[in-house]
């Protein structure tokens, strides 16, 4: 799916730099990646250790 955002240019040399990715494209996808997990994560409770 192609989409036009508009992106801080600061932020994205920034993110470049610490992902150590080649293009925006590719710190864009990783930014997404790292949502999506971190609700998927956050929707999935973890389960607790029984105690003896």
């Amino acid at each position: 799916m192609k989409t036009l955002i508009d992106i801080d240019d600061k932020l994205m040399a920034k993110a470049l730099k610490a992902s150590g990715l080649d293009t925006k494209k590719a710190v864009v996808h990783a930014g997404l990646a790292l949502v999506a997990g971190a609700k998927a994560t956050k929707a999935k409770p973890a389960k607790k250790a029984k105690k003896k």
